[in-house]
Order: structure tokens, then sequence, then C-alpha cells
């Protein structure tokens, strides 16, 4: 198997079974599944739990492709490509399609989960995830 094939597929997995984005992803599906079936959960959950988490799991997959692109495990995101990635959503989500659809509704506590949970993965999951892709060449 080609080396760089097998660099990425070992970045992959060492992304994907970290415990916070296992977790974060499982959590995230939870709630949308109970959502589906009806199951009535905490205001403060079923309100801002997504929106704390979405922005962390966004943010570990678009680094997971830069670093693919790259062929770069060591790439970690900026400051300031994660506060562009999370103004974009705050305005997409909560200003653009609220605008444009009955489906969004606009709330400005969303926002403040959005930037929380990106400040989360600046400050804990990033450096986590750096961590654990270091590459040891023998």
């Amino acid at each position: 198997m080609d080396d760089r094939f097998s660099e990425w597929i070992r970045m992959v997995k060492n992304a994907l079974i970290q415990p916070f984005f296992i977790m974060a992803f499982l959590l995230y599906m939870s709630v949308y599944f109970a959502r589906f079936v009806g199951f009535i959960l905490p205001e403060i959950i079923n309100s801002y739990l997504t929106d704390i988490l979405c922005m962390p799991l966004v943010l570990s997959l678009s680094c997971l492709i830069v670093r693919r692109i790259k062929m770069d495990p060591m790439i970690k995101l900026t400051f300031g490509q994660i506060m562009g990635m999370t103004i974009f959503y705050a305005w997409y989500f909560e200003w653009f399609l609220p605008q444009r659809s009955i489906s969004y509704t606009a709330d400005w506590v969303d926002v403040i989960c959005y930037f929380l949970g990106s400040i989360i993965f600046w400050l804990k999951i990033q450096p986590h995830y750096l961590r654990a892709n270091c590459v040891h060449k023998h």
C-alpha cells in the first residue's frame, strides 16, 4: 500500500476515534433522533447542545480535510480560520436562512453557542488532535 495512503488512513482513524469526536457525534445524533421520534428533551439540551457541538464537529472534519489535501497531519486551523468559519455559520444559519425559510429561526444564543464550541475546539480539541496525529518516523 502506498505510504501516503497509509498515512491518510492513520490520520482519519486517529481523528475519528478520538473520545471527544465520538462523544460529540453520538450526542449530536442522539438529540436529532430524540427529536425525530418525539422524545421531549430538556429545553437547554433541545435548543442549544447541538449548536455547541456543531462547530467542534465541523472544525474537526474541516481540519481533517485540509490535512488530507496538504498531506500533512500536523496542520492545524488558525484562530482566524476558526473564527471565519464560525462567523459564516452564524451568518448563514442565524441570519441568511431565517430570512428565506420559515423552517429556520434566528436566535442570538445559537450564535453564542457556535462561538463557545469554536473556542472549545481551539483550546481543548485541536491541541489533542495534534498530539494524537504526531508522526513517529523510524
